[in-house]
């Protein structure tokens, strides 16, 4: 016969009435031995499945067209394989940094998902990685987990276009000078809208105007700018249509980013055509649009202009080709870089002077076309002028605000004025990040002790 003792049970036999008392004790012993055993493996297996956070991982639960993209809805199935690459912090993160998309428990995402698109969120999750994966209260405003997450998630058309956008960034980073997958979830992404424009009930949506957003994110990196201005002035029509600003009053999320681009001619913070006057003034003198200060206001937008701004940098490299030949610019760069190593970084007017001095010379190269013989008119001015700010970074300023136009001052003030109500890490990442590209292949350059990259700041933004 089976016994149904639990395992690790002893038995004791009472022969003689008198031994009735160590008969109990015996059975209270194996009782609470018995009972703290069960209470001892509870508490082991509570503890070990709060170790193992749970991942979600690629799956392919449907079949794909070649291109592996799709606009229909629908539950994806269980997970069934790993990416390599993808950091395991990464991904124990994942659940908490779609939680604020038009997701549900069902894993429910705008389009059918395959390996392909599990792998690019992953990659453009994993680009966010301070803002996406650190816990923070929900008073701090994060842009991508309180405005570009749900935006991207909400609709078919917005989540092809940032796969399109995160095709491309993969792309480059594993050294392709092409992005023909990005391109195909382009498509994808404009043929929707299309589609979209054509029908009555949706010509004038939130969702085409999230989907438009980031098909202008897309060519502002990694399109043209004519192809950027189609859509911008696309954009602006459609909002005049359903009405100005005031139309979107009731969706603080699409809002924001929409009232941002407006304050745009160009698809670069580096190009002085843009208005920035708005988010640059203090609180009390700031000319927001009403509707606009009903959402959050500035400190919001400017969070959001933050994220877009140190993208820009990303793209701006292309404008320092020839930069390091110029041995006047480079000592100008050397000035500002030692003035922060020798003073530790702790006067706040200073450091308002030495970003001033690098975004002025970054939006002198903007508009340096073509670069080699463009910049010889700054590398003439410096060296006429050497003697002023040689060893000053006061004198440096000085001397950079006598070569740009008035209206470009003001311009490079501006910008200045907004990156110094950010929070002291990312003023300290936007200035050692613009100085790497600016000094990259100059003297000095490998004696740099921080060495961060745009990709690398991005990754360690909060968005403050």
């Amino acid at each position: 016969m089976a016994s149904n003792s639990p395992p690790g049970s002893s038995f004791a036999f009472v022969g003689n009435p008198n031994d009735a008392g160590e008969a109990r004790s015996h059975a209270m012993r194996e009782h609470w031995k018995q009972r703290r055993q069960a209470k001892d493996d509870k508490k082991r297996r509570a503890e070990s499945a709060r170790q193992q956070a749970r991942q979600i991982l690629p799956k392919d639960a449907y079949p794909a067209r070649e291109d592996g993209t799709t606009s229909s809805s629908s539950t994806s199935g269980p997970p069934s394989i790993q990416l390599d690459g993808i950091p395991a912090q990464a991904l124990a993160g994942m659940n908490r940094a779609l939680a604020c998309g038009c997701l549900d428990p069902f894993d429910m995402f705008p389009v059918k998902l395959t390996v392909q698109h599990h792998k690019l969120l992953h990659h453009w999750l994993s680009t966010y990685a301070t803002m996406m994966f650190t816990q923070s209260t929900a008073s701090n405003f994060n842009p991508m987990r309180d405005v570009w997450l749900p935006l991207d998630m909400s609709n078919a058309a917005s989540f092809n276009a940032i796969m399109a956008h995160s095709a491309a960034h993969l792309a480059r980073m594993q050294g392709f000078s092409t992005y023909e997958e990005a391109f195909k979830f382009k498509a994808e992404a404009v043929h929707i809208v299309s589609q979209w424009m054509s029908d009555a009930a949706l010509s004038r949506s939130d969702a085409l105007i999230a989907a438009v957003l980031r098909l202008l994110t897309f060519e502002r990196y990694w399109g043209s700018e004519d192809e950027w201005q189609i859509h911008h002035d696309g954009l602006l029509r459609l909002i005049e249509a359903r009405g100005g600003m005031q139309s979107l009053k009731e969706n603080w999320r699409l809002g924001l980013p929409v009232y941002l681009v407006c304050l745009m001619a160009k698809p670069t913070w580096f190009d002085s055509s843009n208005q920035i006057w708005d988010i640059s003034a203090p609180p009390e003198a700031s000319a927001l649009n009403p509707g606009i200060a009903s959402m959050g206001g500035l400190h919001r937008l400017r969070s959001l202009w933050l994220l877009s701004f140190v993208q820009d940098i990303g793209t701006f490299v292309a404008n320092t080709r020839g930069l390091a030949s110029l041995a006047c610019i480079q000592e100008a760069l050397l000035v500002i870089k030692n003035s922060r190593e020798q003073l530790n970084d702790q006067s706040s007017e200073l450091e308002f002077t030495r970003l001033t001095c690098l975004v002025g010379v970054c939006v002198i190269l903007q508009g340096s076309m073509p670069h080699e013989q463009a910049l010889t008119p700054l590398e003439l001015f410096l060296g006429e002028r050497r003697e002023s700010w040689a060893g000053s970074v006061n004198g440096l300023y000085s001397n950079l605000c006598e070569i740009l136009e008035p209206e470009k001052t003001q311009y490079v003030l501006n910008v200045t004025y907004v990156l110094s109500a950010m929070s002291q890490e990312a003023k300290r990442g936007v200035e050692l990040c613009l100085l790497r590209i600016l000094r990259q292949g100059g003297m000095g350059y490998d004696s740099m002790a921080d060495n961060i990259t745009p990709d690398v700041l991005l990754s360690s933004l909060d968005g403050q």
